[in-house]
């Protein structure tokens, strides 16, 4: 019978070419040491599981009487296949590498939430995992699950999501949270902006709130009697929306016209709507190209790195508790993957707006006066 090479012997003579193409299209765009670990992790991939099931198979072939070596099977058939599969994959969709800068440097060590960005190693811890299933969500790598996650697990740490307590919720959508809160026993104020402000809907609160019902979460008797909603504009909240012992908003601040109102709207959130000790949770998006040139005005604009310090800092300054602000810039490959338009689904923690690396940021604060 044919001798068939271990995995190990075979794999560094076939595949090792297409992986030194691969790792020359994508270089020019990543930190080397990354380019290593992406190929590494290609590496054992095949050497664990697709090469085996080929020896397998061609074992099998050599046994019903097939003479050729299996070296030549691999030799002149698997190096197009793999190439194939790479230029597939680079060429679907243009895509970027995000290189880290100085906006992201510091630790990239940590546990489950500690960052204050999405980074690939929350999407496989079991808390996450846990979240998915109760909250209904695929398991994807996604920033707006990411962001839903990071809500649920600041306010609930924070002590926020028990029997009685009173949340508000701004710009809330089509959000689950709120009968997600509400099925854990609190009661939910969801806002949104008026028609035709920011998005486009029935036309009534009555229409809007029915929306906002998931029956998988919270039965309709108890969903009716702990949520409630209304619109208010977040440039200028309502004086009766006061007293709550949470507030939360999903990349929403972003979105009232300038740097500066959004960051008004995070202290007005604090100081207006908390009682003393509440737990305010907000997420936005966040600038990874520069800490200098941004999108200051218009529809969406984009944070930097210091206009979210500043933020923390005027927080601090006036009496409150903000927790750190950690942008990390992760160490697995998809934390280094920058969707572009047309956006896809998985992975999808950095994309491109406008000329500029974004990705979703949180900040929480406790009203301490």
């Amino acid at each position: 019978m044919t001798q068939i090479n271990s995995p190990g012997q075979t794999s560094s003579s076939v595949l090792g070419p297409a992986l030194t193409r691969l790792s020359a299209k994508i270089a020019p765009f990543v930190q080397t040491e990354i380019v290593g670990v992406l190929i590494a992790e290609l590496q054992r991939h095949f050497n664990e599981h697709l090469l085996p099931e080929l020896h397998e198979r061609v074992e099998a072939i050599v046994e019903r009487g097939l003479a050729e070596r299996i070296e030549a099977i691999l030799a002149r058939d698997l190096p197009a296949s793999v190439e194939s599969i790479i230029d597939r994959v680079l060429t679907a969709k243009p895509a970027q590498i995000y290189k880290p800068s100085a906006v992201v440097a510091g630790s990239v060590k940590g546990e489950y939430m500690t960052a204050s960005t999405p980074l690939a190693r929350d999407f496989l811890h079991p808390a996450y995992q846990e979240f998915c299933r109760i909250y209904n969500l695929p398991m994807q790598l996604h920033r707006k699950w990411w962001e839903y996650a990071f809500i649920y697990e600041h306010l609930s740490k924070g002590g926020a999501l028990r029997p009685g307590l009173r949340g508000l919720g701004f710009g809330v959508g089509n959000e689950k949270l709120p009968s997600f809160f509400a099925g854990l026993g609190a009661h939910i104020t969801a806002t949104d902006a008026p028609v035709g402000a920011n998005w486009s809907g029935s036309g009534t609160e009555s229409d809007h709130k029915n929306l906002l019902f998931q029956p998988d979460m919270i039965d309709r008797a108890s969903f009716d009697d702990r949520v409630s909603f209304e619109y208010c504009d977040m440039n200028n909240i309502s004086d009766h929306l006061a007293g709550y012992d949470f507030c939360w908003s999903s990349c929403v601040f972003e979105h009232l016209g300038s740097l500066q109102n959004g960051m008004d709207f995070v202290v007005n959130s604090v100081e207006r709507s908390l009682k003393v000790g509440g737990i305010a949770c907000h997420t936005t998006e966040l600038n990874l190209s520069s800490d200098d040139e941004t999108i200051e005005t218009g529809g969406t604009v984009l944070y930097r790195k210091k206009d979210l310090e500043q933020l923390c800092a005027t927080l601090e300054e006036r009496g409150h508790q903000v927790e750190p602000l950690r942008i990390e810039p992760g160490t697995w490959p998809p934390d280094y993957f920058v969707d572009v338009p047309p956006y896809c689904s998985d992975p999808h923690l950095k994309l491109l707006i406008g000329s500029y690396v974004s990705t979703s940021v949180g900040i929480v604060a406790r009203r301490g006066r």
